[in-house]
């Protein structure tokens, strides 16, 4: 595991066919090599497997590829010490000026010199006065006026512990006129609060009202819970928040994803990791779980919906067998989990719930999927997710050959996440001063478009009461440039926008007050 980025990222070993993807010849990395690439500065946690040793310190055979300026924070520092000379307009059109200046001024020097020379004074006169000249057209002060204009501005962003080792990016600084933000840890707070879940109840197809923490989700006790309810979805997207995420433990502490934290936080469960040693047999090592979780001292999770209590039996475990980290293209994650004392297994998925939806079973779906989903992100709340599938058998070979296409399909959908994220309390303030001095402000994130728009709304980056329109394929895909769109207004789909003149019927963008997004 290593440091390097927000939140820590596992690496892994490299092969020979991600070898033959390294380059010298370029400053840039093939995407292939991210995930065995470890760039400078980056500060390692833990390695795990030891490679040689018999002893359980963990030893990491490293090859370094670049050193010193030719790494990216080498070239980065060496673009701080030597800056390129900005050409900054403002400096040559001074110049320019100079320059025409200083041409005007030869022009009457030769003049007056001559004129004097007529008049016969002394030399040493018509020295002095022909260069006075020179010195009233071309101002002297100019380039002091200049500086002590920059200087003045240095020191009164160093009062507010704004720091510039390039004084001349300081006019560049006036010359801003777009100001992006990210969303997340920016306007937003660090981090996410779990408001609930909302469980898919059957055979009804109806979503269960929002249930705020682990014991309502799934109560301990068997009196506490409603008989007319099928807890084992409840169970179901339980196991998912305990086992689908890329957390570790280093030194008892959970590292890894912000939001991956929370939702395990949720659950009350505990996380061990397995370690391999070096002189275990190798098919032993794959069918050895990496994580293994557990339900909280006295919980009872193992309910099967019969009444009987699973109190005796043996203690309820979760192994994490194989992992398939989130992928951005994709926007989700899944674990292939087995069940301590039972020969089958499941298979846990959790991501952003229009890609959800095309890898669950239509049928577990409810009709109000998309109704439910678009009332919280209109609200600016985040919601993930979470599916599920029963592999009755499950054996090792079995684990090491299954795809992510073969995990991630034909899933039975189980309910929502929803988390909350609160606005910053400096955001709104910071849009409104940027807003006043003419600087456009420009979010960018890759969360849901409608919990972008709110959050939006919320900070006044877009304004509250206009249309909010965004666009939808209706032919083709964004690799066909003859893709047809569909602009369509986010709180009313009634009012659509025309391919060609983007106007709403008969009136214009600003006469409708309309945010393109």
């Amino acid at each position: 595991m290593t440091k390097g980025e927000s939140v820590p990222v596992t690496k892994m070993p490299a092969t020979d066919d991600s070898v033959l993807l390294l380059s010298q010849s370029t400053s840039t990395m093939h995407p292939g090599l991210a995930k065995h690439f470890l760039f400078s500065g980056t500060k390692i946690i833990r390695a795990r497997r030891p490679q040689e040793d018999q002893d359980d310190e963990a030893v990491a055979l490293a090859v370094v590829i670049r050193t010193g300026f030719n790494t990216t924070k080498g070239a980065l520092v060496r673009s701080m010490l030597f800056p390129k000379p900005s050409g900054f307009k403002f400096y040559q059109d001074a110049f320019r000026y100079i320059s025409v200046m200083a041409g005007v001024a030869g022009i009457g020097f030769i003049a007056s010199f001559v004129n004097f020379v007529r008049l016969e004074l002394e030399w040493h006169l018509i020295i002095v006065r022909a260069l006075d000249l020179i010195t009233i057209v071309v101002p002297p002060a100019l380039p002091a006026t200049l500086t002590i204009g920059t200087n003045f501005a240095l020191s009164r962003l160093k009062s507010k512990s704004i720091f510039c080792i390039s004084p001349q990016r300081v006019n560049v600084g006036g010359k801003l006129d777009v100001v992006c933000f990210d969303k997340t840890g920016t306007l937003t707070e660090d981090g996410l609060d779990i408001l609930g879940v909302r469980v898919v109840h059957k055979p009804s197809m109806r979503f269960s009202e929002v249930l705020g923490e682990s014991s309502t989700l799934l109560p301990n006790a068997f009196y506490e819970r409603d008989p007319t309810v099928d807890y084992n979805v409840h169970q179901e997207i339980l196991h998912t928040m305990a086992t689908c995420h890329s957390l570790r433990s280093v030194d008892g502490e959970l590292i890894g994803d912000p939001l991956d934290i929370k939702m395990f936080d949720f659950t009350g469960w505990s996380l061990e990791e397995v370690a391999h040693k070096t002189n275990t047999a190798d098919d032993d090592i794959h069918s050895t779980p990496s994580s293994i979780v557990r339900p909280p001292g006295g919980m009872e999770y193992g309910y099967d919906g019969d009444g009987d209590d699973n109190s005796h039996g043996l203690p309820i475990e979760l192994g994490i067998l194989k992992s398939f980290e989130f992928v951005p293209q994709l926007r989700r994650a899944s674990v292939v989990v087995g069940h301590s004392g039972s020969t089958g297994g499941d298979v846990y998925a959790k991501g952003a719930p229009e890609c959800m939806k095309d890898i669950c079973i239509p049928q577990s779906l409810p009709k109000d999927f998309e109704d439910l989903f678009g009332y919280y992100t209109h609200r600016g709340y985040r919601v993930i997710a979470c599916a599920t599938k029963c592999i009755q058998s499950l054996d090792w070979p079995k684990v090491r050959g299954m795809s992510r296409r073969d995990a991630e399909s034909d899933l039975h959908f189980l309910g929502f996440i929803i988390f909350e994220n609160k606005l910053k309390e400096a955001s709104s303030t910071t849009i409104e001063e940027l807003n006043e001095a003419n600087i456009r402000s420009i979010m960018c994130t890759g969360d849901n478009i409608l919990t972008a728009i709110s959050v939006a709304r919320e900070c006044e980056l877009i304004d509250r009461t206009a249309h909010c329109f965004i666009p939808h394929f209706i032919d083709g895909t964004f690799r066909d440039p003859k893709a047809q769109l569909r602009w369509q207004s986010v709180d009313n789909m009634v009012y659509e926008l025309d391919n060609e003149t983007l106007m709403v019927g008969e009136f214009t963008l600003d006469e409708f007050r309309v945010n393109l997004c």
